[in-house]
């Protein structure tokens, strides 16, 4: 009977220990593998840096060794005398459109092609009256019967044309 009261004393310090939870650390500091990994990002960054400033330093004095002596090496905009300026380029009259444009067409004949079929299921992004998307149940994939213009790659440019005469 002692043992089982040791044992029952044991579980119960064990639960206690559970119920509190995990332990923090003494101290908090990241494992070994954070870092080395923080070290390598920092190395990474500050070489990325010193890198940049070097490479701008050396295009300035490659630039001031370049320039003839007593001129400045970065010419001021607001200096007169710069490159001279030229004309502003003529106007060219613009043509202005005698019908509507191709991309309103060519929504237009779509629309009425999708008008024309008696169906609820004309093009693949319809929906039916369930609510369903159409999908591959659409005229437009079936391959015997009414053929609808569900996208503007099926308008060739003969339709086009076609359209603009009537007009």
């Amino acid at each position: 009977m002692n043992e089982q009261d040791g044992a029952e004393e044991r579980f119960q310090a064990w639960a206690a220990q559970q119920a509190l939870g995990p332990q923090p650390r003494k101290y908090d500091r990241p494992g070994r593998w954070e870092n080395r990994i923080s070290t390598a990002i920092a190395v990474a960054v500050s070489a990325l840096f010193w890198a940049a400033v070097l490479f701008g330093m050396v295009r300035c004095v490659g630039q001031a060794m370049a320039q003839p002596a007593g001129q400045p090496s970065v010419q001021n905009p607001f200096e007169r005398g710069g490159p001279p300026r030229s004309a502003p380029a003529p106007e060219r009259p613009r043509k202005v459109p005698t019908g509507p444009a191709d991309s309103e067409i060519v929504k237009r004949l779509i629309a009425e092609s999708i008008a024309g079929y008696h169906g609820p299921c004309a093009c693949p992004y319809q929906h039916d009256r369930a609510g369903r998307s159409c999908g591959r149940r659409s005229a437009y994939n079936r391959p015997r019967g009414a053929r609808p213009l569900c996208f503007e790659a099926d308008v060739t440019p003969e339709m086009l044309a076609a359209a603009r005469s009537r007009r």
